[in-house]
């Protein structure tokens, strides 16, 4: 397994389903074996449900673990040691992923010898930035 991505969820179906739903659409992932690997911070949702049904279909490796102790850094950690992946990636549950952000993420790391990478946001002008002077 070359990469994970590693999405934590509590009680946010609807949203981790779009986030599934944009993962499902990368395009040049060919040349990488790349897995999903949901953690389940005790939902209450029906997440549990929603991932078996999604994972019959799905066009990549998706698996679902569950971290009992709650918390964000829990259940990273959990996800970090239920990765096979050579490289892991986390992403939020309601993040819709471009079509090429897994391929971008990949051949940065690899390319680069990388410990880490992150992205690009496309929200700034939504909410304002201002320009940074070079002075």
């Amino acid at each position: 397994m070359d990469i994970s991505v590693l999405i934590c969820t509590f009680n946010r179906r609807e949203t981790l389903r779009g986030c599934l739903t944009h993962l499902a659409k990368q395009v040049n992932a060919d040349g990488f074996e790349w897995e999903v690997v949901v953690v389940d911070n005790n939902c209450t949702d029906g997440t549990d449900q929603m991932i078996a049904d999604i994972s019959s279909n799905a066009n990549y490796r998706l698996r679902y673990v569950k971290e009992v102790q709650q918390g964000l850094n829990y259940a990273r950690n959990r996800g970090v040691r239920s990765s096979a992946g050579k490289y892991f990636v986390f992403i939020d549950d309601d993040i819709l992923v471009t079509r090429g952000w897994l391929s971008a993420m990949y051949f940065a790391l690899g390319r680069n010898d990388a410990e880490a990478v992150g992205g690009a946001n496309s929200f700034g002008s939504v909410i304002g930035f201002a320009a940074m002077d070079s002075a």
